[in-house]
Formats: C-alpha cells, sequence, structure tokens
C-alpha cells in the first residue's frame, strides 16, 4: 500500500514532504472515514511539522498484534526518541484485516547509527488515512519501508 494524494521525494540532503494534496481532499472524505480515522487526521496539529503533535518524524516503538479471538487488533506506539519525557502517539486500531511492513532495500547499516540508536524503517515521513471496504487504511511513508495497517477504525492518544 502506497501513499495515494500526499507526496514525498527523496533529495540529496533529505526528503521533501508536502500533505498539501492530502489535505485538500481530506474534507470530502470526512463522511467516508470511521470516526476516529477522521478525528486523528484531522486534528490541526497532524500536519503541523512545527508541533509536538504531528506525526512527521515519529519512530515506531513498538508495533503488537492483539489476537482477541474472533477479531484482531493492532496497538502502535511512536516516539520522537526513547527519552522518558518526550511525547507519545499511541494507536489502537481495531478490527484488524491487515497489516503490511514494507522494508526497502538497499538500507546500509553504519555503525554510527547502531550507536545513535537508529531505528530500521526510520522517522514517519507523513501518512495517510483512507475509507476502504473494511473501514480505513492507514499508510504511513517512512524513510526505510512503509507501514500499512487495514481496519474498521482506529483510536489515537498522545502522551
Amino acid at each position: 500500500m502506497t501513499l495515494q494524494y500526499s507526496r514525498v521525494e527523496r533529495l540529496r540532503d533529505g526528503f521533501m514532504v508536502d500533505p498539501g494534496p492530502y489535505l485538500e481532499i481530506l474534507p470530502e472524505l470526512a463522511g467516508s472515514l470511521p470516526p476516529g480515522a477522521y478525528r486523528f487526521v484531522s486534528d490541526p496539529e497532524h500536519y503541523d511539522f512545527f508541533s509536538e503533535r504531528a506525526i512527521k518524524d515519529l519512530k515506531i516503538e513498538r508495533l503488537e498484534l492483539v489476537d482477541a479471538f474472533a477479531v484482531l487488533g493492532v496497538e502502535l506506539r511512536l516516539a520522537y526518541n526513547e527519552l522518558p519525557d518526550v511525547p507519545r502517539l499511541t494507536i489502537t486500531y481495531r478490527e484488524v484485516t491487515n497489516v503490511s511492513v514494507d522494508v526497502r532495500s538497499g538500507f546500509q547499516i553504519r555503525e554510527d547509527w547502531i550507536v545513535a540508536g537508529i531505528k530500521r524503517l526510520g522517522d514517519v515521513l507523513i501518512d495517510e488515512v483512507r475509507p476502504s471496504p473494511q473501514g480505513c487504511v492507514h499508510v504511513m511513508e517512512m524513510v526505510h519501508g512503509a507501514v500499512s495497517i487495514t481496519c474498521k477504525d482506529l483510536d489515537a492518544a498522545w502522551s
């Protein structure tokens, strides 16, 4: 699963990230996105790259699959770094039907990255939540890969 609206372009010294096309279509998606998903992506700070509650630059701390008998759930925890006092985002996905992690090839592990605790997938660059027949699909484009989760709805909470 890939981004449909937002633009990400790899530059020589980083990335150009533009959520503008997604933000333009977002009001039209309001009626077709589940309520929790729409609350999450329509939060004014979500795409404000200067906010402490923006999705950009978060790193995955944990992705946990929860098998609750008849339904699957996923809990995703993200943070800017491992310090205890930084904001953390927990996303709980309900009635999950698909989880996909795409890891880009060509990743070279550098010794200084290991010492610095660099994460394999890297930072979140941008995300989109789009309607799907199951409810919604959340796609996160990351520096070295992508994560997508299809579910009935999601709840997001900052701590």
